[in-house]
């Protein structure tokens, strides 16, 4: 699993297995379960930038638990944001995580766009 492949050949976002299964097809990713790591403009890979992903993703995978991690490129600043993230199948239950983790927006994996409640 080469996370930084995956997001350098979609920068505008996506999401990635941490453990290997499969992505879901319906449902929602929530993100913020734990501070999302923020790469500056102009996006460069540099072998730091690569350990500190690393790092990152093993963290959320073997400390936190996490399944899933996401990214997306913010149109404003061109900031690459990388999120530990939750899937659920259930709408409001998503809407409850999105607020207790102070997200201002879910993604739902079906329509493939995110949600602001």
């Amino acid at each position: 699993m080469n996370i930084a492949a995956s997001i350098m050949a979609n920068l505008e976002g996506g999401t990635a297995s941490l453990d290997g299964s499969p992505l879901p097809t319906d449902g929602y990713f929530v993100g913020g379960i734990v501070s999302a790591l923020v790469f500056p403009s102009p996006i460069r890979f540099t072998p730091d930038a690569i350990w500190n992903l690393q790092v990152f993703t093993n963290y959320l995978r073997t400390t936190v638990g996490a399944r899933f991690v996401g990214w997306w490129t913010d149109e404003e600043t061109g900031q690459l944001w990388i999120d530990g993230t939750t899937w659920t199948s259930n709408y409001n239950h998503a809407e409850q995580l999105c607020e207790e983790r102070g997200e201002i927006a879910f993604y739902d994996v079906a329509r493939q766009q995110e949600i602001r409640p």
